[in-house]
């Protein structure tokens, strides 16, 4: 600490999106219905044979829609909890866990587990996929109303395009200063609104939607309720706040997404292990590698 180095950071374009194309998670949220299959033995011979590599194919990214339930002994896995003053809010960090009782994890963020400490195999007690069946009859929609910005969800994906297109348009928006003109500059907004426009289209409905709970007001007098934490049973306890899952809300698909994000990060910071190259911090999506 305390020392100038050479740094240099990174950062994934559009992770989230990039993400649920990656994982093709449109054929989940277009599907008719979602079956829970049972994939145990595949998911811990797939572990077991993990490498790098592998995950550097796209092919992978579509058989990681599962959920593992295991428990950990020292895996480097997410967790929720404080880490600093107790009066501080809980937050997220990736960790070594220690569970006495099994935890359900996304595959991602198992394989990310087992890419940071290849020398150690997690416990693995139960696994399911989701698998999409048919497929509900969308129609063709024109973002802006324009033509050129047309996706047809029959046959795109909808965070690639959207992805696509807004880089499209920050480069067209950099040529456009590259050029200095004065006349230029109604034309740079319009198109930096566009690029903010699609940003948050892309964000929102490749995770918000899919996370969005609704906090009610509150309630002046507690309300008794049954918590449930783990596999244990349900205690008695009393809450004035109260949370309904947004219209879109779909836990799993969207804890993928959130997993992926951290695979990507486990991934490049391996990668960055392995040519001798240590990392100074990084957040979501974004890594700074130290010299």
């Amino acid at each position: 600490r305390l020392h100038s180095k050479e740094c240099m950071m990174v950062d994934f374009t559009s992770q989230y999106p990039s993400v649920n194309a990656l994982m093709t998670n449109q054929s989940l949220l277009l599907a008719e219905r979602i079956e829970r299959r049972d994939n145990t033995d595949w998911v811990r011979a797939f572990l077991k044979d993990l490498t790098p590599e592998i995950l550097l194919d796209k092919k992978t990214w579509p058989k990681l829609r599962s959920m593992v339930k295991l428990i950990s002994q020292g895996d480097i896995l997410p967790v929720r909890a404080r880490f600093a003053a107790p009066a501080d809010p809980p937050n997220i960090a990736v960790t070594p866990v220690f569970s006495a009782e099994a935890i359900w994890y996304t595959l991602a963020d198992v394989c990310a587990a087992v890419i940071m400490n290849p020398n150690k195999m997690p416990i693995i007690e139960q696994a399911y996929e989701l698998v999409p069946q048919g497929m509900v009859p969308t129609q063709p929609k024109c973002i802006f109303g324009d033509e050129r910005y047309l996706i047809d969800l029959q046959k795109d994906d909808l965070f690639k395009v959207v992805i696509e297109m807004r880089q499209e348009i920050k480069a067209k928006v950099k040529s456009l200063k590259i050029q200095k003109a004065e006349s230029n500059k109604q034309e740079i907004e319009r198109l930096e609104s566009m690029e903010q426009g699609l940003k948050f289209l892309a964000n929102s409905t490749s995770y918000g939607v899919l996370a969005e709970f609704i906090e009610e007001d509150p309630y002046e007098v507690p309300r008794s309720i049954h918590l449930h934490i783990g596999q244990g049973l349900p205690r008695p306890c009393k809450t004035t706040h109260f949370e309904t899952p947004g219209k879109h809300y779909s836990g799993e698909i969207a804890s993928f997404i959130t997993g992926g994000g951290r695979l990507l990060f486990a991934l490049i910071e391996r990668m960055g292990k392995n040519r001798g190259v240590s990392h100074a911090l990084g957040d979501t999506d974004s890594v700074v590698f130290v010299r």
